[in-house]
């Protein structure tokens, strides 16, 4: 009973420290996707984005504890996906890191090594500037104000008419954040 109870936990040890290093590479191929798709974005008008966004991720991994020495990890940059639900689709970057961690107590029933594979996607899409619903929109930023001056007031006479917009006013005075003040105001 002394060998059963030492086998279960050791398993519970290493499987323990298997679902830790699973955790960490999940963390490491989420980061690295993530940096790989900034680098890219950043660099979306050099001829070699791809190949510096994949250097990134590399690095970021290595950053994170998985080096890609072949031994204990190895990750995978793939522009585009291979896998999952965007393969072939070039706006994406896919990372893989499968780790190989020796255990412990696991290996005097020949358990020598657990094994981890994660995957991580992310988009690399270039931010696309453009007017705000068609440019029928007002806007008003303001995001600090003591007291209703300067915040969006109109006032007057005259009609304003907005279609498929709206006005946007970035306040921290809701009560002030718009006002309407004259009689022959149309809005």
């Amino acid at each position: 009973s002394f060998v059963a109870l030492v086998t279960i936990t050791g398993l519970a040890i290493d499987g323990g420290m298997s679902f830790s290093d699973r955790r960490n590479a999940q963390n490491a191929a989420d980061m690295a996707a993530l940096g790989g798709a900034l680098t890219r974005t950043q660099a979306s008008q050099d001829p070699n984005a791809d190949t510096l966004a994949a250097i990134a991720a590399l690095d970021l991994a290595d950053e994170n504890g998985f080096a890609n020495d072949l031994l204990t990890s190895t990750v995978t940059v793939n522009i585009p996906p291979e896998n999952g639900p965007y393969p072939g689709d070039a706006e994406y970057i896919e990372v893989i890191i499968e780790s190989n961690r020796e255990t412990f107590f696991a290996s005097i029933i020949g358990i020598d090594k657990m094994h981890n594979r994660v995957e991580a996607v992310a988009w690399a899409k270039e931010a696309v500037q453009e007017e705000l619903y068609g440019g029928n929109s007002i806007v008003a930023l303001k995001p600090t104000s003591g007291d209703c001056s300067g915040d969006f007031i109109i006032g007057g006479s005259g009609e304003t008419t907005v279609e498929g917009g709206g006005i946007f006013v970035n306040s921290d005075n809701s009560s002030c954040a718009f006002q309407q003040s004259g009689c022959n105001v149309i809005l």
